[in-house]
């Protein structure tokens, strides 16, 4: 029970205790209000210099060098080191790769071999052809061998270091437009001949002289060349035909290993019949068309058994330059 007599003492006693209580209420509302840090007098003040310690460090990161301005304490930072106008950023610039110079093309290279003399019975020829596709610097470049622009294949050449060996190499760069057109194409033919057993005591002989290639393309490849009459330098004849055949052109390279010639040699001395040779051959046929509408190529062949004592033929051909698609037959 309380008594009425004990209430001014109760509220003397609260009162004690509440002033306490509200004067530290009051100092920890006051240190909690916001203010202004000590090292800017105001706001204004104080997003300057946050604004003079992030700014370095964002054009530091675009150009590479150093914030100098970074390390320095916010408060101590001078206003004319404040940048004067914004700084902008930008992402780095992309970067593409080199773009390919020169146009598409195909590289042909060739190797011929024939083996001559009585003793091999001039029976070993060959002959290497491939392909490599290429990037040409110019439409000049077309057509040029190793040693620069030709005029068609080079001849066989004797091997100065072993007897009894002749040999071709020879490469060609051509543009890839320059394929083989759908129809019938005929053309004159430069042509070359070396027989590797058919000379004087069963050595080799040459002989040079023209022809005509007539060439039918569609999916398939057919082609015959006619009309071979070759001359050696002892006034020698030899006439003949070529035929070869690819089932799938590819890669701007004709190509056939089982060509057939059939050659007629005579003995230079007018015998009607007496003193001539004949003599089939099979072997690889290799031929192209060149940027400037030229169908060139080289066939290697030998007799079965040696018939005909003719030995290994090599051949090489090249057609007249001309126009693209000259000679076609729609």
């Amino acid at each position: 029970m309380v008594l009425f007599d004990d209430l001014p003492v109760a509220r003397r006693a609260c009162s004690a205790i509440l002033i306490p209580l509200l004067s530290v209420t009051l100092l920890l509302v006051i240190w909690l209000l916001p203010s202004h840090a000590r090292a800017c007098g105001n706001a204004a003040l104080c997003g300057d210099h946050i604004d003079a310690f992030f700014l370095p460090l964002i054009a530091s990161s675009l150009t590479g060098a150093p914030a100098a301005g970074a390390a320095a304490p916010v408060a101590d930072m001078p206003a004319t080191a404040l940048p004067d106008k914004p700084v902008i950023i930008r992402p780095p610039p992309r970067t593409s790769p080199p773009a390919e110079t020169g146009m598409p093309g195909w590289r042909v290279r060739v190797e011929q071999q024939l083996v001559t003399g009585r003793l091999t019975d001039g029976g070993h020829a060959k002959l290497h052809a491939r392909t490599a596709a290429v990037r040409l610097r110019t439409q000049g470049d077309t057509g040029a061998g190793p040693g620069g622009p030709q005029s068609g294949l080079p001849a066989l050449l004797p091997d100065p270091r072993i007897a009894g060996i002749w040999h071709m190499d020879y490469g060609v760069d051509i543009p890839a437009f320059a394929g083989w057109p759908l129809g019938t194409i005929g053309q004159h033919l430069a042509m070359r001949l070396t027989c590797g057993a058919c000379g004087h005591a069963g050595g080799a002989d040459r002989f040079v002289g023209s022809a005509w290639l007539e060439l039918s393309v569609d999916e398939l490849a057919e082609g015959w060349i006619e009309d071979i009459e070759l001359v050696s330098a002892g006034g020698r004849k030899a006439t003949g035909e070529l035929s070869f055949f690819d089932q799938q052109p590819q890669q701007h390279l004709l190509r056939d290993d089982q060509a057939q010639l059939s050659l007629r040699i005579d003995d230079g001395a007018g015998n009607s019949g007496r003193g001539n040779r004949t003599g089939e051959f099979t072997g690889v046929l290799a031929s192209w068309i060149e940027g400037d509408g030229r169908i060139s190529g080289a066939f290697s062949g030998v007799a079965p058994d040696g018939a005909g004592g003719i030995g290994g033929v090599a051949v090489q051909f090249s057609g007249a330059p001309c126009v693209p698609l000259c000679g076609v037959e729609n």
